[in-house]
């Protein structure tokens, strides 16, 4: 089974530790934002299996891949989380059925797009490189798209049972 990797707030981590799972809480959603978030959730409605938690709304985010050939999150990295708050880096595991793994400049392009509805081709980060709508979703079978991308999930939830490692961190 895969592993993954979420980075959260050590008050969520306390808030997981106590209830055994990890569900998103939409007031951290800012209202400019709800309409990627819900491109993100109508595609993990049709291709993950759907969310049985009343009341989730909105998906945890995590990490299949941070950087080309390397799955863990470097915590020396800057804007894990706002500059001295305290984190944790929680690694779980879970099949990909469960979970929509996006291309993650990609997803950038739905996060700050004002229309989601057009197949348009829109340039990201350079002149070169180009992606249609349908070339966010990343399939975890297509081994030659995975090697060469960073690759963000999105999950309904995390069992307290999933969780395979803890670290905590302060961000830079």
């Amino acid at each position: 089974m895969p592993t993954f990797w979420t980075i959260q707030s050590l008050e969520k981590w306390k808030e997981f530790e106590s209830t055994r799972q990890l569900i998103a809480n939409e007031n951290f959603i800012w209202p400019e934002f709800i309409t990627a978030y819900e491109w993100i959730i109508k595609k993990m409605n049709e291709r993950c299996k759907p969310c049985t938690i009343p009341d989730v709304k909105y998906p945890i985010w995590a990490w299949y891949q941070y950087l080309p050939g390397k799955m863990r999150p470097d915590l020396r990295s800057k804007a894990l989380l706002e500059k001295g708050k305290k984190g944790v880096l929680i690694g779980f595991t879970e099949e990909f059925e469960n979970v929509l793994l996006t291309e993650f400049y990609g997803w950038h392009m739905v996060f700050n797009s004002s229309s989601l509805e057009h197949e348009l081709e829109v340039t990201i980060i350079d002149d070169h490189e180009k992606y249609a709508w349908s070339d966010i979703i990343i399939d975890p079978s297509n081994t030659e798209r995975v090697a060469d991308a960073i690759i963000q999930a999105a999950v309904w939830k995390v069992d307290m049972e999933q969780v395979k490692s803890v670290r905590h961190f302060i961000a830079r």
